[in-house]
């Protein structure tokens, strides 16, 4: 018979959750199981709004093509690592500092359960299925009595903006529960956290995937010996193979990718190639009009982190131009920072990263996806104070053979100062080829200012002009 915990690996001693550790582009509580489960039961007492992500390689893989999930992640208040293949990862890359072990949803959930039945917390239930809804609690009935369950509801199948989600969070604001346990898979069940956390006001909020078919039986976990060696995910691919096939074949292939990019770069960080620029970081940012309602973050290798500014402002810029080399402690001290600030509701970016440096970030998985990325004080200035940017990026042409440099401030700076009608050029005269890298962020220029319903214009656009767009299948917009 399948019982709700069979075994417990919440026997280890705890370890405080402190700095997050950047595994593969993730950032994860270098936690045991134990301290994971008493990290869940603080947030609970602390009666403050939390939410937890137990990330795996499918969180991984999605998160490598998916912006929003990625960001997701970084703006949890806690993510625990729910996956062998990263726990390895943080072993062969950490340098010392490796994961203690894995948290698996499905072993924390259980263990959840339990405390909350002996400490006197409710709990909520949201997804699955009716039929395992109703066999869930079954099951719960039987084997923790004490369990007060505030609810449960199964939204239908589809997008979270099918549902009835005022009805949702007006039946979890009248349950009150301590505990919300969202099981609709990633990254809609941590999307729907994000965006209803402040109306709910549950204390601890997972996103717990198939953790409930587990309990209720309607999925059987892989015997102990696979869960150990990392093996589960085979189990669960022979159980499942329609559905599963398809998605671990495209997860073992970003996991490789990431595997890759991470080793390439932690061999060329040991090498002696780096060539770090001494500048006076100070006066680069002086050219910046920043207010004091900005706080200004850099990173010292002998002291750590310096602040400069207003603590809490709305605005924090993480300064690397001053940086010679960069190492761990400065790539989890970016992480940290920028966590804090998306958890918090302010606007944060990176300034004066050069071309290695920035490459190096973008390897730990840093990309201006996640946060913008400034080269120049100009454009740091529009983006922080919210006014347009200045000089040539509006009023003069943008040169294809600078558009991978330019492109970069321009996007970050319209994408949050959006000012309708006024067109960006870009010249493309006498370029009869385009680099691919700057082909790329040229195509995702295009689609972030059509999204923003900015007009963009090619001027001297001749025939080589044109063979070269359409190498890379880019659209003319319009001809000037």
């Amino acid at each position: 018979m399948h019982t709700l915990l069979p075994h417990s690996p919440f026997a280890s001693p705890p370890v405080e959750a402190s700095r997050q550790q950047l595994v593969l582009g993730l950032p994860f509580s270098p936690i045991t199981a134990k301290g994971a489960l008493d990290r869940c039961v603080e947030f609970v007492e602390s009666r403050q709004p939390h939410h937890i992500v137990t990330a795996n390689v499918d969180f991984l893989a999605r998160s490598e093509s998916d912006a929003e999930a990625r960001n997701l992640i970084f703006e949890a208040d806690e993510v625990f690592c729910d996956g062998m293949p990263l726990v390895w990862a943080s072993r062969w890359f950490g340098q010392g500092n490796s994961l203690p072990e894995r948290v698996t949803g499905s072993d924390l959930v259980p263990a959840l359960l339990k405390r909350c039945a002996a400490e006197g917390h409710s709990v909520f239930f949201l997804g699955s299925d009716e039929g395992t809804m109703s066999r869930l609690k079954t099951k719960l009935d039987e084997e923790l009595p004490d369990l007060e369950i505030a609810g449960a509801l199964s939204p239908p199948v589809g997008p979270i903006e099918s549902w009835d989600n005022e009805l949702i969070v007006k039946t979890i604001r009248t349950a009150r529960p301590d505990v919300l346990l969202v099981a609709v898979g990633f990254p809609k069940q941590d999307r729907w956290i994000r965006q209803y956390r402040e109306r709910v006001q549950v204390p601890l909020m997972v996103g717990v995937g198939a953790s409930l078919d587990f309990i209720a039986g309607k999925q059987i976990r892989a015997p102990r010996w696979m869960q150990r060696t990392g093996l589960e995910w085979l189990w669960r691919m022979g159980t499942d193979p329609g559905r599963l096939v398809r998605r671990y074949g495209n997860d073992a292939r970003m996991l490789a990718g990431a595997l890759v990019r991470q080793l390439r770069f932690s061999i060329l960080h040991r090498l002696p190639v780096w060539r770090g620029r001494k500048v006076d970081c100070q006066g680069m940012l002086n050219g910046a009009r920043l207010d004091d309602q900005c706080e200004i973050l850099r990173w010292d290798p002998t002291t750590g982190l310096v602040s400069e500014g207003k603590d809490g402002a709305a605005v924090c810029v993480f300064d690397l131009s001053g940086v010679e080399k960069p190492d761990r402690e400065l790539l989890e001290s970016v992480v940290d920072a920028g966590r804090r600030a998306m958890r918090e509701g302010e606007r944060f970016a990176l300034f004066g990263a050069g071309r290695r440096m920035w490459a190096w970030l973008k390897a730990f998985g840093i990309s201006e996806g996640l946060w913008p990325v400034f080269d120049s004080p100009r454009a740091l200035t529009a983006w922080a104070t919210g006014t347009p940017l200045p000089g040539r990026s509006l009023e003069s042409p943008i040169r294809a053979r600078h558009f991978d440099r330019a492109a970069r401030e321009v996007e970050a700076g319209f994408r949050l100062t959006p000012e309708t009608g006024t067109p960006i050029r870009i010249d493309l005269g006498g370029e009869d080829r385009l680099a691919r890298s700057s082909a790329h962020r040229l195509s995702g220029f295009l689609k972030t200012m059509e999204s923003l319903e900015r007009p963009v214009s090619f001027v001297n656009l001749d025939d080589k002009g044109r063979d070269a767009l359409e190498i890379f299948d880019l659209t003319e917009p319009a001809a000037a």
